[in-house]
């Protein structure tokens, strides 16, 4: 007969003990699993620059040389805890090796703490296996695991808070471990708007405990609030419109651009059938591991909450870009981690780990050890799509070559990685795209600045100028002061006339 608490409802049973047996083994082998997440992006690591890669790089420096953030010498529509960690990085090396050097620090650290988070749920074989499978998913070159991402930070991070909120909730871990949770997993969505489902699991997690509930609560929120109020106080002192538009207002007028919720699902689709090979047998392998889950709410809620909140979020964002589907690896890795330790019953049948495991990572480790048999050239080609990001390269060797470093340069529109390949600045304060969608004056104040006293020297003419203006005015304004200097790799580049 099951017991009781003070107000009828039933005590969950007291969590299994944690063995030492074969411990060390197992902390071994998650350790290796980190080096594994290193080793499998190195065939991938002088693969081009994403623009948001180079182009949050380039505003970080920009901030660490004195601009202010959100000012239109170094405006970005992230977070401070993003920029943050691109200015640790491009203050130690303002080089793409840099940046992807990070990706495979964030790697290692998504790694370790998915295992921990699994060890905690469901002990360490599955600690194990979860390692294992992050470490290759995560890097999958269709997820663009590899990229020094937005995504990939905030779930290391995110994750670390999930993890030391389960070790709380086994009772393995001291009765204020919530706090440093909170402050991990507010520090998340810091990284990444989006990122909110280690807050949610956090939250999960505190309101299901047993006697503890408001003392719980208390600390999960204030740890959650430090970073929070930290970044609301920068936003205040540095420009409180400003910071509020960039974070908030310009994501939801961005959402309202992305031509409704047909539009936006149907984005989705074309993205999930792109993401297929890295992530087909993760997810197959992750639904199986839902059944497998220990019963009872108390075990069971935390981690389907941090699936269904990962996936709202790749789900929810406004561009459909692949890497969005990284912040549904680790939950799912956790889920086949269940699969593959407690394999269940499908179809009359019980599958063996061993084929549970290989269906997961096969789809990764196929592609991966394809490219890596590619000449450099091949292997761009065949993970990137985008013809900017192959040819940046080239016409970064040009621009470094034939102008001043004093020179000013504008992507024409846009590229933002440019920047940072090139070492060159530019005086325009939208490095994106989607500033065009969502911001009514960036037109007209591009038109103004390449037709006034501060235009750039030189433009890369990536798409024609009725791309963006059908009415002909930009491509006037080009016509008046540049002349063709150059074609890189079929780009043109424009030098604006002495005047």
């Amino acid at each position: 007969m099951k017991s009781t608490g003070a107000r009828g409802r039933p005590t969950p049973p007291p969590p299994a003990p944690i063995s030492r047996d074969g411990r060390g083994a197992a902390l071994t082998a998650i350790a290796l699993a980190a080096l594994l997440a290193v080793a499998v992006r190195l065939p991938l690591l002088r693969l081009p620059l994403d623009p948001d890669e180079g182009g949050y790089a380039y505003l970080a420096a920009k901030w660490a040389g004195g601009a202010r953030l959100y000012s239109p010498a170094a405006w970005v529509d992230r977070p401070q805890g993003l920029m943050l960690v691109f200015r640790l990085v491009t203050d130690l090396s303002y080089t793409a090796t840099a940046l992807r050097v990070g990706a495979m620090a964030a790697a290692a650290v998504l790694t370790l703490a998915t295992a921990s988070a699994a060890w905690a749920l469901a002990g360490r074989r599955a600690a194990v296996v979860a390692g294992l499978l992050v470490a290759v998913v995560s890097a999958g070159p269709y997820v663009e695991g590899y990229e020094f991402n937005g995504e990939l930070i905030a779930a290391a991070v995110g994750t670390a808070g999930i993890a030391a909120a389960l070790w709380w909730q086994r009772g393995a871990a001291a009765a204020g471990w919530l706090v440093p949770a909170g402050v991990l997993c507010g520090c998340a969505p810091l990284v990444k708007q989006s990122a909110v489902d280690g807050l949610v699991v956090l939250l999960a997690v505190a309101l299901t405990s047993t006697g503890r509930r408001r003392r719980a609560l208390l600390a999960a929120l204030g740890g959650a609030a430090v970073p929070l109020a930290a970044a609301a106080v920068h936003g205040a002192v540095t420009g409180w419109s400003s910071w509020y538009f960039a974070v908030v207002g310009f994501q939801s007028a961005v959402a309202a651009t992305s031509g409704g919720t047909g539009a936006r699902l149907a984005s989705d689709y074309r993205t999930f059938l792109h993401v297929t090979p890295d992530l087909l047998g993760l997810a197959v392998v992750g639904l199986l591991g839902c059944a497998a889950l220990p019963r009872g709410p108390v075990r069971r809620l935390p981690l389907l909450l941090w699936l269904a909140v990962a996936l709202l979020a790749v789900l929810g964002g406004p561009f459909a870009h692949p890497h969005y589907w990284v912040q549904a690896v680790a939950p799912l890795a956790v889920l086949a981690a269940v699969a593959v330790t407690r394999p269940r019953p499908v179809g009359g049948r019980v599958l063996t780990s061993a084929a549970l495991l290989t269906a997961a990572v096969a789809g990764p480790l196929v592609v991966q050890l394809d490219l890596a048999t590619k000449p450099p050239q091949q292997r761009a080609a065949a993970v990137i799509d985008d013809q900017r990001q192959l040819v940046n390269g080239q016409m970064s060797t040009w621009l470094r070559t034939h102008t001043a470093p004093s020179d000013t340069v504008f992507a024409f529109t846009a590229s933002a990685d440019l920047y940072l390949l090139a070492d060159r600045s530019t005086g325009f304060p939208y490095l994106w795209n989607s500033a065009f969608q969502a911001i009514p004056s960036a037109e007209p104040q591009l038109a103004g600045w390449l037709d006034g006293p501060l235009a750039p020297r030189w433009i890369v003419r990536y798409a024609p100028p009725s791309s963006l203006d059908p009415s002909g005015r930009l491509q006037g304004i080009l016509d008046r002061h540049y002349r063709p200097a150059a074609v890189v790799d079929g780009v043109t580049v424009l030098r604006r006339d002495q005047d």
